[in-house]
């Protein structure tokens, strides 16, 4: 009787599954390496996506990204530096700050999203003839998905 090795998966299911979570590893590696070329980092790049939908109190981004208060004003530091984010004090509250993106940052939004988006289409180069239309639906679906958790954990907060 053969001996499975740790971790093999037992159906074909779980086969399913566990190669999904390996290529979220590895696209998340590929969107990285994509992004060192505009000069960003992934959250870098998420605070942009974020701030693309309109002005936000940094304390709201800290909640939206998942990361503490000095994260965010490390990052906020590092983006204003590069001129892409301003803050901006909140007219009816001297206690919050404001985070807007600027023209630039928009700019570098948009290099950004051109430069991941050829960064994956090298990868569905390797596809057989079709596949790349479903693939970017599934990633569509992905991103619907992430949106609708984002805006319930957001609601519950």
């Amino acid at each position: 009787m053969a001996t499975e090795r740790p971790g093999a998966e037992t159906t074909p299911e779980q086969h399913t599954r566990a190669n999904g979570a390996r290529a979220a590893v590895r696209l998340a590696r590929i969107v990285e390496l994509a992004l060192v070329e505009v000069g960003l980092s992934p959250a870098q790049y998420r605070m942009l996506i974020f701030l693309a939908d309109g002005v936000a109190p940094a304390s709201a981004l800290a909640t939206k990204l998942r990361v503490s208060r000095p994260s965010i004003t490390a990052l906020v530091d590092g983006l204003a530096e590069k001129g892409l984010v301003v803050r901006q004090d909140d007219p009816t509250d001297r206690r919050k700050v404001d985070l807007v993106l600027t023209p630039e940052g928009g700019e570098a939004l948009s290099r950004a999203d051109a430069q991941v988006a050829a960064s994956l289409d090298d990868l569905f180069d390797e596809l057989d003839e079709g596949d790349d239309a479903p693939a970017w639906a599934g990633l569509g679906l992905i991103l619907e998905s992430l949106n609708r958790k984002r805006r319930a954990a957001l609601e519950g907060t």
